[in-house]
């Protein structure tokens, strides 16, 4: 019973601003693992919304090209999601704008919170960091 509450849960479309998915299941960002052919596997096994790895504002901004690896984009994928973070809302703001020349769409505007990061985090900020989600 429990199950079938659940798949009926994840079939329902979901409104994410002016974007409507065909259903709940959402990828996170995978560091090491959402790759084009992962996230390929997912949307095939009816992932509504992937993303690509947790990107740093300050390598997007440097136009990395490592990051820009990350950020590649099958013709199959119509959505893609892209959470980027950074050392303030100044450098997220900025990476924006590769994300706007790819052709990614912010959806009515960002979400910026403060979050106290991961471990790894840690290392490389040692503080919180600004976050975004654009697709």
């Amino acid at each position: 019973m429990a199950l079938a509450r659940l798949v009926t849960m994840f079939d329902k479309p979901l409104q994410i601003g002016n974007l409507t998915l065909a259903n709940r299941a959402v990828l996170a960002p995978l560091a090491g693992v959402s790759d084009v052919p992962f996230r390929r596997i997912c949307q095939e096994a009816g992932a509504g919304l992937t993303y690509v790895e947790m990107l740093s504002a300050v390598a997007v901004n440097r136009r990395s090209d490592r990051t820009l690896k990350m950020m590649a984009r099958h013709a199959s994928e119509e959505i893609l999601g892209i959470q980027v973070t950074g050392p303030d809302p100044a450098s997220v703001a900025e990476s924006t704008k590769l994300f706007d020349e790819m052709g990614f769409e912010t959806i009515q505007g960002w979400h910026y919170s403060k979050a106290l990061p991961i471990d790894k985090c840690l290392e490389h900020w040692r503080e919180s960091t600004a976050r975004a989600s654009v697709i």
